[in-house]
């Protein structure tokens, strides 16, 4: 996804950098085409975060700069909730949906509820069985190739 294609998403975070003191320090740095999401860094508070825009959708996540034991970053990113861009997100761009740091680690069921197919429709059946995830984060915020 180009930087054009993001670019309404940006609009909205250059006005929360004038109006909340967000500092977008990096979009989508070293990433990879197959990514399911764009990745923007942010400091705000002194705390340095991730946003996640899924490509598919307007849903957004928060996480924490994580890296595995090899030493990469985000084989699945480790979400985190932040109040005030939630609020921020549900009063003044209700287009975006902002998911929880609970919804996104609930674990899969073998019997999928409504909710759960919300979610699967964002992967491919061949994508589920190989890269078995087991959350809705890891099935929407993936870089499965």
């Amino acid at each position: 996804m180009s930087l054009q294609s993001i670019s309404p998403f940006l609009q909205v975070l250059e006005f929360l950098q004038d109006s909340i003191d967000l500092h977008v320090q990096q979009v989508n740095p070293n990433a990879p085409q197959m990514r399911s999401y764009d990745l923007i860094q942010v400091e705000l508070d002194y705390q340095s975060f991730y946003l996640l825009l899924h490509r598919e959708s307007k849903m957004i996540a928060f996480a924490i700069d994580k890296k595995n034991s090899n030493g990469s970053r985000f084989d699945f990113p480790e979400f985190i909730d932040h109040s005030l861009l939630t609020k921020i997100f549900e009063n003044l761009y209700s287009e975006y949906r902002v998911l929880s740091k609970e919804t996104l680690e609930t674990p899969l069921s073998g019997n999928p509820t409504f909710l759960e197919h919300a979610f699967l429709q964002y992967a491919s059946s061949y994508d589920l069985r190989y890269w078995q995830p087991r959350t809705y984060g890891q099935v929407l915020f993936n870089w499965w190739d």
